[in-house]
């Protein structure tokens, strides 16, 4: 199966608040990003790593003219992406594509519009920068990892040594 000659029309115009877009478009910069808190410990090797949440993503989409009636398509399809009239409030919108899909992006608002820009002789660009729109929720955690089987404290200054050990890795 390959999704670029099955269904191409999913890949190069995807449906912005439920419109399809009207020019060739291409989707990139998306990541999926987490955020981790590095916890070190006073004279000690290595962190704690503490999982704080998933960030959002920023992904860019490009739109592509080259004929007159790709303008005109374009302008009742950017009052989409469009800065909201002064004192309204900017709302998220939905987004379908396959790549965004995959990192659970599904909605987003507008950070950025640019200028229609000359590539080549007749075509044009326009960046729309988004950013992944999402309700949110806790995501505290920390990683777990293998446990070393250790052989149980033999002696008293063994028995001191773990309960001190302990004692750091609480701080930690």
């Amino acid at each position: 199966m390959n999704p670029f000659l099955d269904d191409p029309d999913l890949y190069d115009f995807p449906r912005i608040a439920d419109k399809r877009s009207p020019l060739l478009t291409d989707v990139s910069g998306a990541t999926s990003p987490r955020h981790w808190d590095e916890k070190k410990g006073y004279g000690l090797s290595g962190a704690t790593l503490v999982y704080t949440g998933d960030g959002l993503a920023k992904p860019v989409l490009r739109f592509f003219a080259w004929r007159p009636e790709h303008f005109v398509a374009w302008e009742p399809f950017r009052t989409i992406v469009a800065k909201p009239p002064s004192g309204a409030k900017p709302t998220a919108f939905s987004i379908e594509h396959p790549f965004l899909a995959e990192l659970g992006i599904v909605s987003v608002v507008v950070e950025d519009e640019t200028m229609w820009t000359q590539q080549d002789a007749g075509l044009y660009t326009k960046d729309v920068k988004l950013i992944q729109w999402r309700e949110s929720k806790p995501a505290l955690g920390k990683p777990t990892a293998t446990q070393w089987m250790q052989a149980p404290a033999q002696s008293a200054a063994d028995k001191a040594i773990d309960d001190l050990v302990k004692q750091v890795k609480a701080l930690a």
